[in-house]
């Protein structure tokens, strides 16, 4: 992998820091808590936010996949280490599935009228890899542990990992047959083409500053059940292959030769635009044109529900489970 630049060296410095800083307070006030396992799993739904994000209604479809629960997922598995008794560290293993359309933008507008036009879809799977610090804002405020281990725990989560797409996009054959295929090695806005050296290849394994926002309820002192809303900053503007300006054609027979399938695939899916006008790209989808924007980097974010299991002296460090009174 390339060197970090500097930008995202910062923001992960950053989170470390929030960690180590929350860890040595909780540690002055809660040092009697005794360390604890745990290990759960997660199932939730996924949202894509970037240059293709489409929304749609339960009753749409996606070239045939309905966007629901099983078509925008998120599950994984993890294991949990009590510090302290505020502090949890956390590492999960998680894979999903993320997609948009253009062709499901619900809002109005010219820039969206423009968006709906461009006709571009794309898919991805997801495996990450994260590492982060689970935070009890209750725990935090007192040292009774009478006071803070109740059956509803609100959390704040926030982390570092690394995760792994593949954006794919359909292609239309010749005789109108239809296929999924690779969007990163058809170099579609010129990325590693020496005719816009300005365009590096991007990396198909990324970094990620997941933070997001939970609540636990304890159904006894060795199992609970959550849900949790985490939202993933990364530091690519590729995940669905759309970030800059339109290339010409023949760019791409410079690069992958005249007559190689590689190009005329290449055409299609760099420009939709023009494969649904015959070949002639409207002013608005033409060479230099905007395809996309690099100033915002892609990010998705997921809503889950957990389940964990404790099983090891739970009950030592679980003194109360009552509600509040």
């Amino acid at each position: 992998m390339k060197e970090l630049s500097t930008h995202i060296q910062h923001h992960i410095y950053r989170i470390v820091l929030i960690i180590i800083s929350v860890t040595l307070y909780a540690q002055l006030g809660f040092s009697q808590i005794q360390p604890q396992l745990e290990f759960g799993f997660s199932w939730g739904s996924t949202k894509f936010i970037g240059d293709i994000n489409g929304n749609s209604p339960r009753d749409k479809s996606f070239n045939g996949i309905t966007h629901n629960l099983l078509s925008r997922y998120i599950g994984g598995v993890y294991a949990s280490y009590h510090l302290l008794d505020p502090i949890t560290i956390t590492a999960s293993i998680n894979r999903g599935r993320i997609d948009g359309a253009d062709s499901l933008e619900m809002r109005t507008g010219e820039l969206v009228e423009r968006r709906k036009g461009r006709s571009l879809l794309f898919k991805s799977g997801i495996t990450e890899a994260t590492l982060s610090a689970e935070i009890d804002p209750i725990g935090m405020l007192t040292n009774s542990s009478s006071n803070v281990e109740h059956k509803l725990r609100p959390y704040i989560t926030v982390g570092i990992g690394l995760f792994h797409f593949n954006p794919q996009g359909e292609y239309i054959h010749p005789d109108n047959s239809k296929s999924w295929v690779d969007l990163k090695p058809l170099r579609t806005e010129g990325q590693g083409m020496s005719s816009h050296p300005d365009r590096k290849e991007y990396n198909l394994t990324q970094f990620t500053t997941p933070i997001g926002l939970g609540i636990k309820y304890y159904i006894s002192a060795s199992l609970y059940t959550s849900i949790e809303y985490v939202y993933r900053k990364t530091f690519t503007d590729y995940i669905d292959d759309v970030s800059t300006r339109y290339i010409a054609n023949q760019d791409f027979i410079n690069h992958f030769g005249a007559g190689n399938s590689s190009t005329a695939i290449a055409i299609q899916m760099a420009n939709k635009a023009a494969f649904k006008n015959g070949g002639v790209a409207p002013p608005s989808y033409d060479v230099n044109s905007k395809r996309g924007s690099p100033l915002r980097k892609d990010a998705y974010s997921s809503f889950s529900i957990k389940i964990a299991i404790m099983p090891w002296g739970i009950k030592k460090r679980i003194k109360s489970l009552q509600c509040p009174s």
